[in-house]
């Protein structure tokens, strides 16, 4: 018997099929008043029903809209599943045909059984022609079973399929008929529209292509044409399919995808254009290109177009992504300008700056909450600080700017946008010329104060308090506060040149980078709290450790600022006061409580001493900072009362709401009584000599207890061998004493060395009763 593969197929005809949708949306047609001409009427030029309806019908569908609706919308249903139903039936034929095919072709071949070998000799030759015949049924027969149970599969599928289309004839369609619909690339505009999904980001438009072209198109055009106002629609739905998709971790159309990497092929070369256009427009196109370079945007693999799959740097245009990519400025010798009434010297030009500007101009438009991705942030802040730079050091000398515009406004747009993107700070920061970079953004004299550039340092503090209330480490933003105050504190403060000089200089002029140091500061309490590192080296291989000269300098950039530095005792006052609550609780020894208050009030006023010493504060104004200083903690204390859970090595986790603003923060700071906050805390005035030096007792306590007699040690005794010894002389008398006038570094070296001491301190003193401990884990 031969045998052969059962492979059913189906009586439903596909042609027949879509001649029978055909004829459903020919009917939907009717009812709104276009008839035959259906396929050009209904389009995605629509974004409800009523744009739908003909011109001789609007009255009519007016007085009885959700009538007309409701009939056009179950009719263009019923065409989309037919259309579908048939699509459904041709792949089955496809498949069912595939096997057969299969089928056939392994039958040409032996089903893949060798030939026998015969010699001539009859009764060896019958056997083998035997085994082959055996052979040959097997492997007949296995393949037969293979593709039968294959053909069964596709017939219980299109069964399945059958069922699926019928019940959603057989109801209103929920959002995943209408997705599966858009699987299949069944979805109608009308159907889309006639179930009111337009902007619903649980059903993608049914978009393609060939509507990004003609958006694209309509676009370049202008506000004056007459689609344009439905073109940035469909721009805006796309955009809020990113968004949900990107919110909540899910895939997005393939469909959309191929829009928006259609949409700017047409739009990557008008780059300049894109100025002219309204703002509103400007934010819609802005958040699309940022959407569409998201690498974490990706398709539903079900309806991802080919080769867009995700988003990304290489799903840009080539015109954007060498534009970010190129070099900026170009060095141009007068000479060789035969438009230039000089006849030597060197000016620098800055390459594609309309289009850079058409780029800033849709960037900075958009919602703060849309983000970028990796690599294209990356690029756009590296070629933004290479403007920046240009225009640090030539000045007057750098050309390109428009008419009128010198630019600035527009690369604080670039950088608005770019640094929201967290990882590509990170990789700017991490980077071999990172401290160039930061010099370079601190130094110009922004007009914002520096807001948008402080973005590249400020989402360091925002993670780190983010990770704070969720009891977490934050790794990322732990390197990247490692890998800024390594780099921002480097050099010779007097160096006019050196990175810590300049920054120095920048936090003076741009504020809001003072601020965004603060912020950092003020979310990494628990390190600005710790013993300095072995080495004094700044780290983050296992939680943030910083060194204790990188602490103070790092803290001087804060105060350069006044309202900054007051933010940052008000974070610290909350700090101190979780500590209290934690030493109350157990939950850290007194000890511990007193050290890391120390530390932090040292590091505080050792801060405005750096500030100080690098002249960007006066006598009077350092003063003043010391003064206020006392208030912002108090002030923190007392807010903290109610609010604050302290979480040992982490630090107060405040309450949801319960922040203040700087403005209050200033009015209670300049409400506030510094006799109160002195005779709680049984601290006196820090005094103040006539060069504005800030004293602190640890000289008191150390020079106390060096003097005691060796031969009779006390509770209170000091021995100079563990102190450092850079920091001790010997005086004539054989007694050790602590050097005059350390500078603010060294004084924090002295107090983290006397605070390991065993036994330290005098009665009246802030107990540090370490033996010696570790401090709380991180």
């Amino acid at each position: 018997m031969v045998v052969q593969p059962s492979i059913p197929d189906t009586a439903a005809d596909p042609f027949e099929l879509w001649g029978t949708a055909s004829a459903f949306a020919q009917t939907a047609g009717a009812v709104v008043g276009h008839g035959n001409d259906v396929d050009t009427a209904i389009t995605s030029a629509a974004a409800n029903f009523s744009d739908f309806v003909a011109p001789g019908l609007k009255k009519l569908a007016a007085d009885n809209l959700a009538a007309f609706q409701s009939v056009f919308a179950r009719l263009s249903l019923a065409h989309d599943v037919t259309y579908s139903w048939g699509t459904e039936v041709q792949r089955f034929k496809d498949l069912q045909q595939g096997l057969w095919s299969e089928w056939y072709a392994q039958a040409g071949h032996g089903f893949g059984v060798p030939s026998p070998h015969l010699t001539g000799a009859a009764e060896q030759d019958r056997k083998a022609n035997a085994a082959y015949d055996r052979n040959l049924a097997s492997a007949q027969a296995s393949v037969a079973a293979d593709i039968s149970r294959r053909a069964a599969k596709n017939h219980d599928d299109l069964v399945a399929a059958a069922n699926g289309f019928a019940g959603i004839l057989g109801r209103d369609p929920s959002d995943a008929d209408l997705r599966q619909l858009a699987a299949l690339g069944g979805l109608s505009w009308a159907t889309y529209i006639g179930y009111n999904k337009f902007g619903d980001p649980a059903v993608p438009p049914p978009l393609g292509r060939g509507d990004a072209e003609q958006a694209a198109a309509i676009i370049r055009r202008g506000p004056s044409d007459p689609g344009y106002a439905q073109a940035i629609r469909l721009v805006n739905a796309v955009n809020a399919n990113a968004a949900w998709a990107l919110k909540n971790n899910k895939h997005i159309a393939g469909g959309d995808l191929d829009f928006l990497h259609t949409l700017w092929e047409g739009l990557g070369p008008n780059l300049a254009a894109l100025s002219g256009l309204p703002k509103h427009d400007q934010a819609v196109l802005g958040a699309s290109l940022l959407n569409l370079s998201n690498e974490k945007l990706t398709a539903d693999p079900e309806t991802a177009g080919d080769p867009v799959t995700h988003g990304g740097f290489d799903q840009l245009p080539p015109e954007i992504r060498s534009l970010v990519t190129g070099p900026a400025v170009t060095a141009v010798d007068w000479s060789s300008d035969t438009d230039s009434s000089y006849s030597s010297g060197t000016y620098y030009q800055i390459n594609r700056w309309p289009e850079f500007k058409g780029l800033a101009d849709i960037l900075g438009a958009t919602d703060p909450s849309v983000e970028g991705g990796r690599v294209f942030s990356y690029h756009l802040i590296n070629r933004t600080t290479e403007i920046v730079t240009a225009l640090n050091e030539h000045g007057d000398d750098v050309h390109g700017f428009l008419d009128g515009d010198d630019g600035v406004v527009d690369l604080q747009n670039i950088l608005g946008a770019a640094t929201r993107n967290h990882q590509a700070d990170y990789d700017i920061i991490a980077a071999p010329n990172a401290d160039q970079t930061l010099r370079s953004l601190t130094t110009l004299d922004w007009k914002d104060d520096g807001r948008a550039a402080a973005g590249l340092v400020d989402w360091i503090g925002t993670d780190s308090e983010k990770a704070n209330q969720e009891h977490r480490a934050d790794p990322l933003a732990d390197a990247a506060a490692a890998r800024l105050i390594e780099i921002s504190t480097a050099g010779d403060i007097n160096d006019p040149n050196s990175a810590v000089r300049t920054i120095f200089n920048g936090t003076k002029t741009n504020p809001a980078f003072a601020a965004a140091f603060g912020h950092v500061a003020e979310t990494h309490l628990a390190a600005f709290s710790d013993p300095a590192p072995d080495g004094e080296v700044t780290t983050a291989d296992h939680g943030l450790s910083i060194a204790a000269n990188d602490r103070l300098r790092f803290l001087g950039f804060v105060a350069t600022d006044k309202n900054a530095l007051d933010h940052y005792g008000y974070t610290v006052g909350q700090y101190e006061k979780g500590l209290s609550d934690a030493a109350a609780r157990g939950d850290i020894s007194e000890g511990q409580y007193n050290y890391r208050r120390n530390i932090l009030n040292n590091g505080y006023l050792g801060a405005i001493q750096e500030a100080h010493d690098a002249k960007l504060l006066t006598d009077e104004q350092a003063y003043q900072e010391r003064d206020s200083q006392s208030k912002a903690i108090s002030v923190g204390i007392k807010a903290a009362n109610s609010v604050v859970q302290f979480i040992p090595g982490v630090g107060p986790i405040l309450a949801s709401g319960t922040d203040i603003t700087s403005d209050q923060l200033q009015d209670a700071v300049k409400g506030e009584n510094p006799a109160d906050h002195y005779e709680a805390e049984k601290d006196p005035p820090i005094p103040r000599d006539q060069g504005g030096a800030v004293y602190t007792r640890v000289e008191e306590y150390v020079n106390s207890g060096l003097k005691v007699d060796p031969a009779h040690p006390t509770a209170n005794s000091v021995d100079p061998a563990l102190l450092p010894p850079d920091l001790i002389e010997r005086g004539p008398d054989g007694t050790y004493h602590v050097k005059d006038h350390l500078s603010s570094a060294d004084r924090a070296r002295l107090l983290d060395a006397y605070a390991k001491l065993p036994n330290n301190g005098r009665p009246d003193a802030p107990r540090l009763d370490y033996d010696p401990p570790a401090p709380p884990n991180k």
